[in-house]
């Protein structure tokens, strides 16, 4: 099987395996990628227990990808057909056109560039050397998981190698060529995702492609290092998938528990996925009395498995590269000492022109202004994303890089520390930010037409 039909079929595998765990069928698009990552969860939680045993887990999921195909097929053949309340597939309005046109132009610049770069840094030692490991043993088990084996940070959460590893593997073998043609899939699961989450927003078909327009065109997210194969893309998908299903699950009854499956894959696909999930959480709660009442005794026993799941595997490791904590006396002495420090320096990285352009000096402040003057659902996002950044930004108080007595980490700067990686954890909210900055926009073109807010034109309340 070539690789580019591996790649399909681990997609669409993935897909109707989140299919079955749902109560509604897909009709649209943006519904089938959230199913995408219901089954990306299952496949992950499944590699986490299995890899307890002896067996090469790997070699017992593949099959499962056609037979949950299949039994999708079959499930429909039978006449399960309950609505989902979701728009069918169709194709976009004439004002989406341009801007998705601009997308589809930035993600072919993406495929190139993610064909032509191998596995970078971290893409390699955090991520494709499990997959190799995958590939090779055919699971992941404390017994293989010596550094010069499985690279560094061996207790990440494993979502993203046993994606490279389904696709890459050719015999006993992980083809690297092959495996990166994960994240091109990854890419368009942004791009859909933020069209989801957009238009069931906005309601706007139009306000949606120029969401989705300016997350593909943003730097941090079509260049540098997603196409050097770094799970932030994966995590930003995720994000857009679940916040999407949030919104959904406010208006249509039984898609309530979507959003926890969906969270399930966010907390699986890196650690600081279970500060996003929370922040979600966090913001929905917020909500109140504007969250409907069937998602306030939300399957709160789905999103707990799921972090229980993560937090077994990392118990399971045990192995830190020593780049935050511990939280003893010391280091919450130090952090107090580098507020000022890391907030000056996380100011300057949002003001990268090189990774943002103007982006967070725009979305900063329209998430600030609608986390209190918008109307839902556009607050409840503005809060998640400024709750998100401020954790994402606040752990590099416990870094220690540049905290004496932290061996090589010690020796080097935490300036240097927020430049390298800030940006990627930012790029992981991108799609919500993004939404809060048409959001404003069109807001402001309500101001100057007295009927535009009446007729849902503006998202604040200015």
């Amino acid at each position: 099987m070539t690789p580019l039909l591996r790649c399909l079929l681990v997609a669409a595998g993935y897909a109707a395996a989140g299919e079955l765990a749902r109560r509604r069928p897909s009709r649209s698009l943006v519904a089938w990628n959230e199913s995408f990552w219901i089954g990306a969860a299952l496949f992950t939680a499944a590699l986490v227990l299995g890899s307890s045993t002896k067996l090469p887990v790997l070699g017992v999921l593949f099959p499962i990808l056609p037979a949950a195909i299949v039994a999708v097929v079959l499930r429909r053949a039978a006449g399960f057909s309950r609505r989902s309340g979701d728009r069918p597939l169709r194709s976009p309005g004439r004002g989406a056109r341009l801007p998705l046109a601009l997308a589809f132009l930035s993600a072919s610049v993406f495929v190139a560039l993610d064909m032509r770069t191998g596995f970078v840094t971290d893409g390699f030692g955090i991520w494709a050397s499990k997959a190799r490991v995958l590939a090779v043993e055919g699971r992941l088990d404390p017994a293989d998981a010596m550094p010069q084996r499985l690279g560094r940070v061996v207790n990440y959460p494993p979502l993203v190698p046993l994606t490279e590893a389904l696709i890459g593997r050719q015999g006993r073998e992980l083809d690297f060529p092959a495996a990166k043609l994960a994240f091109p899939a990854f890419f368009l699961s942004l791009l859909v995702g933020t069209w989801g989450l957009a238009r069931r927003a906005l309601a706007s078909e139009r306000a949606a492609g120029w969401t989705v327009a300016i997350v593909a065109l943003l730097p941090a997210v079509s260049t540098d290092w997603n196409a050097g194969g770094f799970a932030d893309l994966p995590m930003a998908a995720a994000v857009a998938a679940m916040a999407g299903a949030w919104l959904h699950a406010r208006e249509i009854r039984g898609e309530g528990a979507v959003p926890a499956w969906v969270a399930g894959a966010v907390i699986l696909v890196k650690p600081e996925g279970i500060v996003l999930a929370a922040s979600a959480v966090l913001a929905a709660s917020l909500a109140g009395r504007a969250v409907p009442r069937r998602l306030r005794p939300a399957p709160w026993w789905v999103l707990a498995g799921f972090a229980l799941v993560a937090l077994y595997w990392r118990k399971r490791y045990g192995m830190e590269d020593g780049q935050y904590g511990p939280l003893d006396a010391a280091h919450w002495s130090v952090a107090a000492q580098r507020v000022g420090l890391v907030a000056g320096k996380a100011a300057v990285e949002m003001a990268s022109g090189k990774n943002w352009g103007l982006f967070w000096l725009v979305a900063l402040p329209s998430a600030v202004l609608g986390s209190f003057a918008a109307r839902e659902p556009v607050r409840s996002l503005a809060r998640f994303v400024l709750v998100s950044a401020s954790a994402l930004t606040a752990i590099f108080l416990f870094s220690n890089w540049g905290f004496p007595g932290s061996g090589a980490y010690g020796a080097q700067s935490l300036s240097f520390h927020i430049a390298v990686a800030l940006p990627r954890l930012l790029e992981q909210i991108a799609a919500p930010a993004a939404l809060l900055v048409v959001a404003s926009y069109r807001a402001m073109g309500a101001r100057g037409s007295p009927g535009a807010a009446e007729n849902g034109a503006g998202s604040l309340a200015l």
